[in-house]
Parts: structure tokens; C-alpha cells; sequence
């Protein structure tokens, strides 16, 4: 953090590649920072309205030169940039080597004196989503802060911004059951009585076997 120079700096990949950061684990762990794109138009109003609170003008002069910064060539061409490296695949020992990049740098600024700045220190500005511009910067955390705010009101929605929630239509309870009886005028309905018993294998040898069970009791001297 005392490194003048960002380009000399750690970055947050780095430091979550780190040994001592995975030391134990499968893999770095997570960052849970939301993810980025270069901020394209339009623009939300609703985000725009929301910065009037850092003194940066009315929504109007905030909109006008958002508007300005995110058509400029410089911007286009950061933007541009950022999405070709993004495409670009990383080789397979792109953590480790990014951890030994680090080492080298910090050894190479140590024979540099602070009066000499880099070529990479000039050229500080050129991310399109880190430090670009206070407009820029501020307005994610504003969306972000947005999204936030949806999500917590709407748990276990799908995350679409600018989407409300599709509620599900009220279903009718069903109607009540008819039987396929046939109503015969004058004969009460029977459909609520109980039906008797069916008679099954068996039942006539046990009714038998009960009268014979009977019959010798009572031939039977006292």
C-alpha cells in the first residue's frame, strides 16, 4: 500500500493467489465483488437521479456529461481494449505466474527512485471500469447499490434488472363432485350411504364353522 505506482501494486488476482492465501484450500477463495462491464449507453435515469446526492450537478448536467466521457474516442478505445484482453485466454500458469510478476516488479521499483515515474504509471487512467473518471466510478456503485436493493425485496428472484417479479394467477377453487348415478323420481338418494361389504373367498366356511361351533355347544350335557 506504500507503493506509489498502482501498476507496481499487487493486484486483488495476485493477492488471492498468493500461497499464503491458498495455503490449505483447493483455490483462492472468492472475492464476491459483483462483475463489471464498461458502462455503455444508455444510461439508467433512475442511477442518474440517485448521484444528484455527490454534488455533481442536477441530473440533467450529470446525464450530458456522462454522455460526453462515454462517447469520447479515449473511452472507446479503452473500452475496445478491455474487451479483447477479456477475450483473450489466460494460459494455464497465468496464477502462479502472476504471483512471481509480482516479486519482479517489487524488486525492480526498489532500484527506482519516486522522481523517475514508469511508462505504466502514465498510462494509469486507461481501465475502462477502475478509476477511469469520478462519473464513471461513482455510477456503478450507484447501480450496484440499486441491484442490491431489488434483490432484498424480491429474495429468490431472478436478478434481471429493470424486471418486476411475475406473480402467479389465483386458481379457482374446483367445483364440487357429481356422481354418475341416475336420480329415479321418488327413490331417496343414496350416493351419501355407505356401501356394504363385499363378500369375499372365505366368508361362507367361516359363517358355517360358527353354526357347527353353536350346535355342539348346545348338544353338549350340562
Amino acid at each position: 500500500m506504500l507503493v506509489t505506482d498502482p501498476k507496481k501494486r499487487a493486484s486483488l488476482t495476485e493477492i488471492m493467489n498468493h500461497p499464503l492465501m491458498t495455503k490449505g484450500f483447493n483455490g483462492p477463495p472468492e472475492n464476491y465483488l459483483p462483475v463489471r462491464e464498461p458502462l455503455q449507453l444508455p444510461l439508467d435515469p433512475e442511477v442518474v437521479e440517485k448521484m444528484t446526492g455527490f454534488d455533481f450537478g442536477p441530473p440533467e448536467f450529470i446525464m450530458a456529461q456522462l454522455t460526453n466521457t462515454l462517447e469520447s474516442e479515449d473511452y472507446q478505445i479503452a473500452a475496445r481494449s478491455f474487451t479483447l484482453e477479456s477475450a483473450t485466454p489466460n494460459p494455464s500458469n497465468d496464477k502462479r505466474r502472476g504471483v512471481f510478476d509480482f516479486y519482479r516488479r517489487r524488486n525492480s521499483a526498489s532500484r527506482e527512485t519516486l522522481s523517475n515515474p514508469s511508462v505504466e504509471a502514465v498510462q494509469t487512467g486507461s481501465d475502462p471500469l477502475n478509476a477511469y473518471s469520478p462519473l464513471i466510478s461513482v455510477y456503478f456503485l450507484v447501480k450496484e447499490k440499486l441491484d442490491r436493493e431489488r434483490a432484498s425485496k424480491n429474495p429468490g428472484a431472478i436478478s434481471i434488472p429493470s424486471d418486476t417479479v411475475l406473480k402467479m394467477p389465483d386458481l379457482a377453487a374446483p367445483e364440487t363432485a357429481h356422481t354418475n348415478q341416475y336420480d329415479v323420481p321418488g327413490v331417496k338418494d343414496t350416493s351419501s350411504r355407505s356401501r356394504p361389504r363385499a363378500r369375499t373367498h372365505g366368508d361362507d366356511d367361516l359363517a358355517d364353522g360358527i353354526k357347527k361351533l353353536h350346535v355342539n355347544q348346545s348338544a353338549s350335557p350340562n
